[in-house]
């Protein structure tokens, strides 16, 4: 672990809570990764380096990417692997 790694773990309903942040995303103005039991998720923010004049509204963009290999869906060797780019479903604006 690096200085800049910090780990928080807590009990929440029987099971463990893991925060960890400083190991991934590493290009990201912030990130961390969330355990629950056996779920995990990355959650990444970045910020433009110039601010934008004349807007009343907070810009968010949420990226949300369901993969097959994560559910265990693609089995066998007939299925490629790889998967594309995410449909425009998979991103909310």
């Amino acid at each position: 672990m690096n200085n800049n790694e910090k780990v928080f773990t807590t009990e929440w309903l029987g099971r463990t809570l893991t925060f960890k942040t400083g190991q991934l995303a590493k290009q990201a103005n912030a990130a961390v990764t969330v355990q629950y039991g056996e779920t995990v998720v990355l959650a990444t923010v970045v910020e433009a380096k110039e601010s934008r004049e004349n807007i009343d509204f907070f810009p968010l963009m949420v990226d949300f990417e369901e993969r097959l290999y994560a559910a265990g869906i693609i089995k066998g060797s007939k299925w490629i692997k790889r998967e594309g780019r995410p449909s425009e479903e998979a991103v909310l604006t």
